[in-house]
C-alpha cells in the first residue's frame, strides 16, 4: 500500500471536504483512494493510500482541481461547433466527422503563437431519407473542466435541447444550483493529435475519446475575432455603459473597460476573454458592492460567436413556459441588438406579473426593520403566468433583491394598477407591471441573469 501526503491552507479545506465530507467521498470513488485528514495551525493535510501511484497522482490532481475552485463550476457544457455555412442543414442520418483545418496566424484570431486548426463539422454521404436523429457523444471528465459535455450541432439543436432538458432534471432531483451552458463558438485546436490533419479525419467518437485538457492529447480554445467584440460593445451600450474601449490585442487577449454612469455612480470593470471556458471573465470592479453579469450573445448560429445560455434551477415546481422552445429558436435567427436584448428580459407580451409582494430583507447594519437605511436592499417576488390564464393559476415566483428606490417605484406601479396581494383577478395592465419591474433593477444587470434562469427551470419543468 503507497502513501502520499499533500498539503492546503486551511481556508479551502473546507472546500475540499465539502459539507458532510461529500467533496472528498466523492474524490475517492473516483481515484479509488483512502483520504483521511490532519488539521493543522495554518494547513490540512490529506493522506492519501491506494494500490498504484497512478490512483494516487489522480487523487492528487482531483484535489488540487477542488482547491483551486472559488466557487461552483458549471455542470453541465454543451459545446456546439460552427459548421461551413453552403454545408447542409438537414445533416439527417449522416456520418458525422470533424475535419481540422490549419489557421494562419492573424491579429482578428487570438492565439497564442502556434499553429491554430479550427474543427470544421463535416458530413458524408449524407442520407436525406432517414429519421431525425442525430448523435449526442458525452466527453470524458476532466477536474480542470466543466464536469461533462457534449458536441452538437446546429441542426440538430431542437434534439439537443431534449436531451439536455433531461439530463438537467435528472441533475437537479436533489437540491443544488445546476448550471447549462450552451456555447456557441470558433473552437481552435492546439497539442493536436496527428490523424486531426488534412487530408485525414476523426469522427466524433475518436475527437470525444481525446482528453481534452491534457498536454499529450487535444487541447482547445474558444477564439474571439473583432466582430465579435463589437458585438459586445454593442450589447454593453444597450445596457447603458459609455467610453468603451478594447485593449490588449497584440497580446492575445480581449481587455474591456467600461464606465456607467448608474444611480450609484461611475462603475469602472474589466472584462477579459478567457480562452479555454470561450468566456469574458470579470477581472476587476472598482465597486464592491456593484454587481455585474455577462449574459449572452445572441447571433445566428452559422456565426462564430460565443452564445451562452445560463440556466439555473432548484428542486421545486415550476409552470413552464410553452412557448419557451419556439421562442429560443426564433430569437436564434436573429442577430439585432433590440432581440439580443428580448432573450435577456424576456417578452413582455408573453410575460404576466399578477402579483407583487414585497418584504424587507433583514440588513445587518439596521436594528430596525420598518425603518430600512438608503442602502437597504428588499426581497421582491414576481409571480409569473400567461396572459390567457387566470390569477392565481400555479406560477412561478421570481425573487430578486432590488435597492430601496427601486423598490419604492415598484410599489408604487403596483398601486397604480391595483395588483397587490391577494387580487383575485388578472391586471389588464400586466405588461407594464412586468416593464415596471425590469426598469425598476436596471441599477443591476442580476435581473436579466435571473430572467434566464426563470425562463431555464420552466422549460425544464415542462420538459421533464
Amino acid at each position: 500500500m503507497l502513501t502520499e501526503t499533500i498539503s492546503t491552507s486551511r481556508s479551502v479545506a473546507g472546500r475540499v471536504i465539502g459539507k458532510q465530507g461529500r467533496h472528498i467521498i466523492d474524490i475517492q470513488k473516483q481515484s479509488c483512494t483512502r483520504i483521511r485528514s490532519e488539521n493543522f495551525e495554518t494547513e490540512c493535510q490529506f493522506i492519501i493510500e491506494a494500490e498504484t501511484e497512478k490512483a494516487i497522482n489522480h487523487a492528487i490532481n482531483l484535489i488540487n482541481a477542488q482547491a483551486r475552485e472559488p466557487e461552483n463550476r458549471n455542470a453541465l457544457t454543451f459545446v456546439i461547433l460552427d459548421y461551413p455555412p453552403s454545408a447542409c442543414d438537414n445533416l439527417i442520418g449522416a456520418l458525422l466527422q470533424f475535419r481540422f483545418v490549419p489557421v494562419p496566424d492573424s491579429p482578428a484570431v487570438f492565439t497564442v503563437k502556434r499553429q491554430m486548426y479550427k474543427a470544421l463539422l463535416c458530413a458524408t454521404l449524407p442520407d436525406l431519407t432517414a429519421p431525425a436523429v442525430y448523435p449526442v457523444v458525452t466527453l470524458d471528465q476532466d477536474p480542470f473542466l466543466p464536469r461533462s459535455g457534449s458536441f452538437c450541432v446546429p441542426a440538430s439543436i431542437p434534439h439537443c435541447l431534449d436531451v439536455i432538458t433531461r439530463q438537467v432534471a435528472s441533475a437537479i432531483r436533489y437540491p443544488q444550483q445546476v448550471t447549462l451552458t450552451l456555447r456557441f463558438g470558433m473552437q481552435l485546436f492546439y497539442h493536436y493529435d496527428p490523424r486531426c490533419v488534412l487530408p485525414h479525419e476523426l469522427d466524433v467518437s475518436e475527437l470525444c475519446k481525446q482528453r481534452i485538457g491534457y498536454p499529450t492529447k487535444l487541447t482547445f480554445q474558444n477564439g474571439v475575432e473583432d466582430s465579435e467584440a463589437a458585438v459586445l460593445i454593442d450589447w454593453l451600450a444597450l445596457e447603458g455603459f459609455d467610453r468603451i474601449r478594447v485593449e490588449g490585442e497584440e497580446t492575445g487577449r480581449v481587455n474591456l473597460h467600461f464606465q456607467s454612469t448608474r444611480g450609484d455612480g461611475m462603475v469602472i470593470a474589466t472584462l477579459k476573454w478567457d480562452e479555454i471556458c470561450g468566456a469574458w471573465k470579470q477581472t476587476k470592479l472598482k465597486k464592491s458592492n456593484h454587481r455585474l453579469t455577462i449574459l449572452t450573445f445572441l447571433q445566428a448560429s452559422s456565426d462564430r460567436l460565443d452564445f451562452r445560455l445560463l440556466l439555473s434551477s432548484q428542486r421545486n415546481n415550476v409552470l413552464p413556459d410553452l412557448k419557451f422552445k419556439d421562442y429560443l429558436h426564433k430569437l436564434q435567427e436573429n442577430t439585432t441588438s433590440e432581440q439580443r436584448r428580448a432573450i435577456r428580459f424576456g417578452p413582455t407580451a408573453e410575460l404576466g406579473v399578477d402579483c407583487v409582494r414585497y418584504k424587507i430583507k433583514n440588513n445587518f447594519r439596521s436594528h430596525n426593520p420598518l425603518s430600512p437605511p438608503r442602502n437597504a436592499h428588499f426581497k421582491v417576488s414576481l409571480t409569473s403566468v400567461e396572459q390567457g390564464q387566470v390569477s392565481g393559476h400555479p406560477g412561478h415566483t421570481l425573487e430578486v433583491s432590488v435597492s430601496h428606490h427601486a423598490w419604492r417605484r415598484l410599489k408604487s406601479a403596483t398601486r397604480e394598477l391595483g395588483a397587490g396581494p391577494g387580487d383575485g383577478e388578472p391586471s389588464r395592465d400586466v405588461a407594464r407591471i412586468a416593464q415596471e419591474a425590469v426598469e425598476a433593477v436596471t441599477e443591476t444587470i442580476e435581473l436579466a441573469r435571473r430572467m434566464c434562469r426563470v425562463m431555464g427551470e420552466r422549460k425544464l419543468w415542462w420538459e421533464g
